[in-house]
């Protein structure tokens, strides 16, 4: 399986080698949930919590946690096969035109983000788990909701 790394080096690749912090947190956690709604699969193992400003791969932050733009990561796409890559590819066309700041406000009105909060407020520093089941649940959901209108 590969890792959070491997699956932001291609996201890098993506947005020609830079992405703002916060893009590629949420893009990371549309990745890992769409990923789970598609493909019943988490398409890398760490861990994604419910943090202020949205969802955040801890592992991940803490490697960058003083970097605004990301522009290198220890991870390799080629661990992507080609399907991942695929997802990925998808998941950059609908979220890729969006900011940081929006991606995190989407995610703040989704019940992923929403139920590993606990009822915290959205001002306060929380960390709950978001399931990738639950959350991928969740996007299933949405697109057989969009099937029937």
């Amino acid at each position: 399986m590969p890792t959070v790394n491997d699956v932001a080096a291609y996201l890098l690749s993506r947005f020609d080698g830079v992405l703002e912090q916060t893009k590629m947190q949420k893009l990371l956690y549309y990745c890992q949930v769409w990923s789970v709604a598609l493909r019943q699969e988490p398409l890398f193992p760490e861990e994604i919590q419910a943090w202020v400003n949205g969802p955040v791969v801890p592992d991940f932050w803490r490697e960058h946690a003083y970097e605004y733009n990301i522009r290198h990561v220890n991870g390799n796409p080629a661990r992507l096969s080609d399907p991942q890559r695929h997802l990925i590819d998808q998941v950059v066309a609908v979220y890729g035109k969006y900011s940081g700041v929006q991606l995190s406000q989407m995610a703040h009105g989704e019940s992923p983000w929403i139920d590993a909060r606990q009822g915290l407020p959205d001002n306060v520093r929380g960390a709950g788990v978001i399931d990738p089941q639950t959350a991928g649940a969740f996007y299933r959901q949405r697109i057989a909701t969009s099937t029937q209108a």
